[in-house]
């Protein structure tokens, strides 16, 4: 995708965030099936961090409306933790966090507490340098595929090395959205819809590169990328090359009713 379609997709994702942002997330409350695969290293992670008398430190880029947070606080039900989440739409994340005010009488408070703050991801952005090494688990869940360039999905992915503690660990997920019948249908409509609407964006969407709609709207779209095994796998060299100790400790599907619907990568350093 060239920059002029690239500016032209990202503007079409916000617009879609922020005006149906909130509808959006009230069909997105609970966990993914995938994040049970996850378990045995947050556990880890968690008693660790509960070891050494302090919270569990996590960052979640697109965080949302800290879905991820309230599925760990069901699975680290004693555990404090601090989460920090950067996403575009701020606002989503309102009211779903509580301020970690569980009895603890040896530590830090358990449940959760979280700082969200404004971010564009994108071929511009790069992890703050504060945030560096600062946390036990770094994740971004249904944030790649609304990137519009190769350098935005790296950015994220580097991001999330550089922001691991040693021990820590950090997953993200590629929606493999093409890979099911009754998806890769709605976008070949929603993409041909687009471009009826914006032929300039004719020739210039790369292998992957699709739209989507939503409900039903008319002239209602946000971009999505399929990142498929390849790219995958230069996404994570990339990491591993931003972080020194970074290395991939897995690679795994799941989720959707067939099972594959995303696909993970976790990087452990």
């Amino acid at each position: 995708m060239d920059e002029r379609a690239a500016r032209l997709a990202d503007r079409l994702t916000a617009g879609f965030y922020a005006r149906y942002g909130e509808s959006f997330s009230t069909t997105r409350t609970g966990g993914w099936p995938g994040w049970s695969r996850l378990e045995g290293p947050l556990r880890a992670v968690a008693r660790r961090a509960a070891d050494e008398g302090r919270a569990l430190r996590v960052l979640d880029l697109g965080c949302g409306n800290l879905r991820f947070e309230r599925w760990l606080e069901g699975l680290l039900p004693c555990a404090a933790v601090e989460t920090v989440g950067l996403d575009r739409e701020p606002g989503l994340a309102a009211g779903a966090a509580g301020d970690g005010a569980g009895a603890g009488s040896d530590g830090p408070a358990a449940g959760l507490s979280a700082e969200v703050v404004a971010a564009e991801f994108g071929d511009g952005w790069g992890l703050p340098a504060a945030l560096e090494g600062a946390f036990d688990m770094a994740v971004a869940f249904g944030l790649l595929h609304h990137l519009t360039g190769f350098r935005g999905r790296r950015a994220v992915m580097e991001g999330l090395a550089r922001a691991l503690a040693p021990g820590g660990v950090a997953a993200a997920s590629c929606w493999r959205f093409l890979d099911d019948r009754r998806l890769a249908e709605k976008a070949r409509g929603a993409t041909a819809d687009a471009l009826a609407r914006w032929p300039g964006l004719a020739g210039r969407l790369g292998p992957g590169d699709a739209f989507l709609g939503w409900q039903g709207e008319e002239g209602v779209f946000r971009f999505c990328h399929a990142v498929d095994e390849a790219e995958l796998d230069r996404l994570v060299a990339a990491a591993t090359a931003a972080a020194p100790g970074v290395r991939e400790a897995g690679r795994f599907s799941a989720d959707g009713r067939s099972g594959e619907l995303n696909r993970y990568t976790v990087l452990a350093r």
